[in-house]
Order: structure tokens, then sequence, then C-alpha cells
């Protein structure tokens, strides 16, 4: 049976340890474009916001670079404890729970979802709550490419960083490298003032 990849079972197994979530990062060392983490630090920069949350920070490198970078206070949420713990680790205050069901009363200047909004289930209830927490959307995506050397590599990529090794088995054999179009999109909502 296939997983989706907004099931909130398979989104918690995926981040349980950060083994799958490093062999994703790993493949941003071999992509050309606008770097999706700097576009997102810049979008909340041009903000200038005192209180920022961010939902699905992964390991905290991006919250530790607002929290630094901008001088802001950072709340993060993740469903997985590890990340969790990961993003404590780098200073930021974060918790356990879930986007659709947001635990905060108070609103925050900005709120930032980067390589999260495809783990939600239900993608209008998670943007209705980043939109109370914050009011005012938008996105802003990035193009390149990512590169994989040869065939294994990108086999091992696909087996690797998700749990779909079904898909890893059903690549097809190629020569030489495999350029592959990357497309990012980082929502950011602000407050309206």
């Amino acid at each position: 049976m296939t997983r989706r990849l907004n099931d909130p079972e398979l989104a918690r197994a995926e981040y349980a340890d950060e083994s799958r979530f490093a062999a994703r990062a790993a493949v941003w060392e071999r992509t050309t474009g606008p770097d999706a983490q700097g576009v997102a630090l810049d979008s909340v920069r041009a903000i200038g916001p005192r209180r920022i949350l961010e939902v699905g920070p992964g390991r905290g490198e991006l919250a530790e670079r607002i929290r630094v970078e901008v001088g802001a206070v950072v709340v993060a949420i993740d469903q997985s404890e590890r990340m969790v713990g990961l993003t404590r680790a780098r200073g930021v205050d974060a918790l356990v729970g879930d986007v659709q069901q947001l635990p905060f009363a108070v609103s925050f200047d900005c709120a930032v979802a980067a390589w999260k909004l495809y783990h939600v289930d239900d993608l209008d209830r998670g943007l209705a709550e980043l939109a109370r927490s914050a009011s005012t959307a938008s996105t802003r995506r990035t193009r390149g490419t990512v590169t994989f050397p040869d065939w294994e590599a990108a086999r091992r990529y696909i087996g690797g960083s998700i749990t779909r090794w079904e898909l890893a088995d059903e690549l097809q054999r190629f020569e030489g490298p495999l350029f592959c179009p990357r497309h990012s999109v980082v929502f950011v909502a602000e407050t309206a003032t």
C-alpha cells in the first residue's frame, strides 16, 4: 500500500530521527538556482517581525538563522519530537504540535511554513490556522535544478530520503548524470498592520 506524503503517521515516522531528513538535505548541495532558505530568510527579514512562528522547522536551521540574523523571537512547532529536540538544541523555543490545530491564543508578526505544507493532511485547515496566527499571506517560489551524478545516487536518494523504496526500485537505469527540475515554495504570512 502506497502512503501519501500528507499522511500524519508517515510524517511522524519520517522524522522520528534525522537520517531521512539528512539524506534529503544533502541534495541541496547539488542544486542550482536561488537558495530557497535564503529566499525564506529574506522574506522574513523584509517584514521586520519581532515574534515569528515557524511550522515544520525540521532540524531548526532556518529558525536559528531567523533568530540570529533577524533578531526576532522564534517559536517553532513540529509533529516530530525528534525535530523539536533538534530545534531546541539550536536555542529556539519549540514544541510538539500540528499546524492544523495551533495551540496559540496570541498572534505572531509572521508565520513561516517552508518545506512543510506537503505533509499537511487538511491543507485548507492548516492554512486557516496560519492565517489565524498571522493574517496576510504570500508565497515565494524558487526554481532551479538538482543533479544526481548517476543512477545509483538517484536511487539512494529516493530510497533513503523517504519511506518509499518501491519508488527507488522503479527508477529505470540511466547513464551519466540526471538533471531534475527543482521547485521550492515558501509560504510566509504576516500580521496586517
